[in-house]
């Protein structure tokens, strides 16, 4: 029985063609229609069920009224999610979410992040520039989300969580091809994550293996009744 076999090159041109994707910023459009410009009051949502929880302490202690805000930068990986200490406040309660700079795995980066904001089991979403678009890139300030309306008494923990990333986007050209000798057609590598806008997924979360996780990084500001406005 005869038994067809690829070259070696071929299969080796296949392998490499697959595992290869690179950095890239697409496009970047609004997710709705009407602009709205920083601070904004947020529409809560359905809260979706979080991941592994990672409490996150903050890089700048709490400070008196005369202060700046509270700072809380975090670095994970896949579904975790980041949540504050209990932070005290009355009837102020304002938040910024900024991107960090560690996205996506050791080889290629995503350039835009969005996540959800929870606080009292109520969600929001930061968003970004006047467009309202709910991704920001790296390094950019979002506007101000307001959720004094939501305050618990006492203190209130802030939880991030439900990151998205634009990772699948970054393929090139859009999206990446091969050719498939056997079939002499151009193929491509991941016709699943490359419909736009459709390529700006959760961020990847490995199950067998987690550490293998894609990172996604942030920094959350936050002005509270004792601290200087954002």
């Amino acid at each position: 029985m005869k038994t067809n076999k690829l070259p070696l090159m071929t299969l080796a041109s296949l392998v490499i063609a697959i595992s290869l994707n690179a950095c890239g910023k697409t496009n970047r459009a609004s997710s709705d229609t009407t602009a709205s410009s920083a601070p904004i009051s947020a529409a809560p949502s359905v809260p979706p069920t979080p991941g592994p929880i990672v409490t996150v302490p903050p890089t700048t202690p709490p400070t008196p009224a005369t202060g700046a805000p509270l700072s809380f930068e975090f670095d994970l990986r896949g579904d975790q999610t980041a949540i504050t200490p209990a932070i005290p406040t009355d009837n102020v309660l304002k938040v910024r979410f900024v991107p960090g700079t560690n996205q996506g795995n050791s080889y290629h980066s995503a350039s835009e992040l969005a996540v959800t904001i929870t606080i009292n089991n109520t969600d929001f979403t930061p968003k970004y520039t006047s467009s309202n678009y709910t991704y920001g890139v790296v390094g950019e300030s979002s506007n101000v989300l307001d959720l004094s309306a939501y305050i618990p008494p006492g203190s209130v923990q802030i939880m991030i969580k439900n990151p998205k990333s634009d990772y699948y986007c970054t393929y090139a050209p859009n999206p990446f091809y091969y050719y498939d000798p056997n079939t002499g057609a151009q193929v491509p590598t991941n016709p699943l994550y490359n419909s736009y806008p459709g390529c700006r997924r959760s961020v990847f979360v490995n199950q067998q293996n987690p550490s293998l996780s894609h990172r996604w990084s942030g920094k959350l500001l936050v002005q509270t009744s004792s601290t200087s406005p954002l």
